[in-house]
């Protein structure tokens, strides 16, 4: 955790939080650190009577409501070691099989690792597909963008907050996400100027993949674990907000909308890709932004109904612009991938 980052956007605990009413967190003494970052350490919610304390690991800070629920889910991720050889490494990938928690972190760091870092390979057909030609075709939409923090959601392995944070002249720039594997890849990035995540080539063989960022913007990035529709910020605390194939990714996509415009300052901009892949089992059908009700007016179609969301006005934005079909590829091993059919779009908050 950067310190810039931690004194300019002020956190505020999620916990007691009610309303107009946030307490800040503050650090406690005795954290560790190295060159501007806060390695380890513990910050803590200002309000007397509440008190409850928010870890920091690997430089990322968990400030996560449901902390005890969070480690859980994330706990073989927050445990497992980062100075074991690749040879190790396969050794047991071979041992565990597929299916596990460890085949699956590796599967989703390969393909995430490779969709956000692959075009920085000299090969120019790389990018096609790639989050920097998304990112690319979406500042284009976008046009020069506000003065002001910068909020990359669901950032994952950190492409889209390198490249938010280059836009302009470099404002400061928080990713945040819950997947603690990919975080700390993100994390790891920042500091030492090198991605390396397992990149698939098939079964359960993965070969260590390093890229380094040569080309990318540092300085004045961080990258938090926090939950998309909670977020810890104070109200138009972020001049842009950006959410990347987020929206089919949380439990109620409505509600994500509203957390972006809660956050974002007067006329700030809000940029936005989805494919629209609902899946049930992350967001209940109820709450999906179309693919259902061919009766309604949007006929059940999401592109059309996120349309209408943003140019009526309804959820407080005004549509700046959009793209209906930009390629977002996800590669799953050396034999197969998967193309997405992007939609695009920027809105400005009324």
């Amino acid at each position: 955790m950067r310190h810039e980052h931690f004194e300019t956007l002020a956190p505020i605990c999620v916990v007691c939080r009610e309303g107009d009413v946030a307490h800040s967190l503050v650090l406690r003494p005795g954290a560790r650190e190295d060159q501007g970052h806060v390695l380890e350490g513990m910050l803590r919610c200002s309000n007397a009577a509440c008190q409850r304390e928010y870890p920091i690991l690997d430089g990322i800070p968990l400030l996560v409501a449901d902390l005890p629920s969070y480690v859980k889910q994330q706990g073989a991720a927050l445990l497992e070691r980062a100075d074991v050889s690749e040879r190790t490494e396969a050794w047991l990938a071979d041992c565990l099989g597929p299916g596990t928690d460890f085949d699956l972190r590796r599967r989703h760091l390969s393909s995430y690792g490779d969709a956000h870092y692959r075009d920085l390979d000299a090969d120019e057909r790389a990018r096609h597909g790639s989050l920097a030609s998304l990112w690319t075709a979406l500042a284009r939409l976008a046009g020069p963008l506000p003065e002001g923090p910068r909020l990359d959601v669901g950032c994952a392995v950190g492409r889209g907050a390198f490249e938010l944070a280059s836009e302009g002249e470099g404002a400061l720039t928080l990713g945040i996400d819950l997947n603690y594997s990919m975080l700390r890849v993100a994390a790891s990035a920042l500091r030492t100027g090198v991605v390396s995540y397992p990149e698939r080539v098939v079964g359960v063989v993965s070969e260590r993949r390093t890229r380094a960022l040569t080309t990318l913007r540092r300085t004045r990035v961080d990258f938090w674990a926090c939950d998309a529709l909670r977020l810890p910020f104070r109200d138009g605390r972020f001049a842009v907000t950006s959410a990347l194939n987020v929206l089919d990714s949380v439990s109620s996509p409505s509600e994500l909308l509203r957390v972006l415009h809660r956050v974002l300052s007067p006329r700030g901009l809000a940029l936005l890709a989805s494919p629209y892949d609902w899946s049930d089992a992350v967001t209940p059908m109820a709450q999906w932004l179309g693919g259902h009700s061919r009766e309604a007016s949007h006929r059940g179609s999401s592109t059309t109904l996120m349309h209408e969301l943003l140019a009526n006005g309804s959820l407080g934005f005004e549509l700046v612009a959009e793209h209906e079909n930009e390629p977002w590829v996800l590669r799953l091993h050396e034999r197969s991938q998967i193309t997405y059919s992007t939609h695009l779009l920027v809105g400005r908050k009324r």
